[in-house]
C-alpha cells in the first residue's frame, strides 16, 4: 500500500493548506513539461497527483487514512520528508561503464608490467646457463679443470686486459688522403644488406669498460659482441633507449647514452 504522506513529503496529521503546498512544490520539479521524454519524471508526477488527489478530498482522506488502520500503519509519528534522486537513470550506467573501463586498462597494464619483468629475468638466466654449460664444456675437452665460474665482473676483465694486449698502439703515420665524408659510407651487416649511416662516434662505458651489443632493442636479448670504450661505431638508427650501431660490420643494438 502506499504511503500518500510520504509521496508528499507531509505530516500524517497535516492540513489541507499544507497539502497544497506541498503538492505546488513537488509539481515544479517533476512536471513532465520540464522533463520530457523522461520516464522517470513522468511516474513520479503520477504518483504526486494520485497522493494529492486522494488527501485533498475529505471524503477520500477518510478512507484512505481506515485502510492504513486496519494495516496497522496509522497512525504515524512523522513522515520522512520527501527525497528524489533527480539524477537520471543514464548517468548512473555511463559513470558505471567508465568505472568498469579505467579498472580494466590499468589491470591489464599492471599484467603487462609483471609480465615484462619476468620474462627479462628469465631471458638473463638462461644465457647466464648458457654461457656457464658453454666454458664447461671447453674445460673438459682441454683437460683442464675450471678454478672459477664466469661471473659478468670476470667477463669484463678478460674482454678489457685482452684487448689491452692485443691491441698495442701504433705509431700514427700521415697518410695525404681526401678527407671521406662519413655519412655517406654503406656499412655491410651480417646478412649482407647495405644500410645508411647516420654518423661515427666513439663508444662510452661505465666503470666495467666496455659496452654490450645486444641482438635487439631490448636488456633482455642476448648479448652478439663486447665492444670496448673509446671503439669507434657508426649509428644507422636513433631510438628513444637503444641506438642500432655496426661495429666491425656486425650490426646491434647498444643503450642511447652509451654513443649520444
Amino acid at each position: 500500500m502506499k504511503n500518500f504522506y510520504y509521496i508528499l513529503g507531509t505530516e500524517i496529521n497535516c492540513t489541507a493548506s499544507e497539502l497544497t503546498e506541498a503538492y505546488k512544490k513537488l509539481t515544479k520539479k517533476f512536471h513532465p513539461d520540464l522533463n520530457q521524454n523522461d520516464n522517470y519524471f513522468t511516474e513520479r508526477f503520477k504518483e504526486i497527483s494520485e497522493a494529492y488527489e486522494t488527501l485533498i478530498d475529505p471524503a477520500r482522506r477518510k478512507r484512505y487514512d481506515a485502510s492504513l488502520k486496519q494495516n496497522g500503519l496509522y497512525p504515524l509519528v512523522k513522515a520522512p520528508k520527501q527525497t528524489f534522486n533527480l539524477r537520471p537513470k543514464n548517468t548512473d550506467r555511463i559513470f558505471t561503464l567508465m568505472l568498469l573501463l579505467i579498472t580494466v586498462v590499468f589491470g591489464y597494464y599492471v599484467y603487462r608490467s609483471i609480465s615484462g619483468t619476468k620474462t627479462i629475468k628469465a631471458n638473463t638466466t638462461a644465457i647466464a646457463t648458457h654461457t656457464t654449460k658453454h666454458h664447461k664444456k671447453k674445460t673438459a675437452k682441454a683437460g683442464i679443470t675450471p678454478i672459477k665460474a664466469i661471473t659478468p665482473a670476470n667477463r669484463y676483465a678478460k674482454t678489457i686486459k685482452d684487448t689491452v694486449s692485443d691491441k698495442a698502439p701504433r705509431p700514427v703515420q700521415a697518410v695525404n688522403k681526401k678527407p671521406v665524408n662519413i655519412s655517406t659510407v654503406p656499412v655491410v651487416n651480417t646478412a649482407g644488406l647495405n644500410t645508411g649511416v647516420l654518423y661515427a662516434v666513439s663508444i662510452k662505458s661505465n666503470v666495467t669498460g666496455v659496452v654490450d651489443m645486444r641482438q635487439s632493442a631490448n636488456y633482455g636479448s642476448a648479448i652478439i659482441k663486447v665492444v670496448p670504450a673509446g671503439s669507434k661505431v657508426f649509428v644507422i638508427e636513433k631510438g628513444d633507449i637503444f641506438y642500432k650501431i655496426s661495429s666491425d660490420n656486425i650490426i646491434g643494438y647498444v643503450p642511447k647514452w652509451t654513443v649520444k
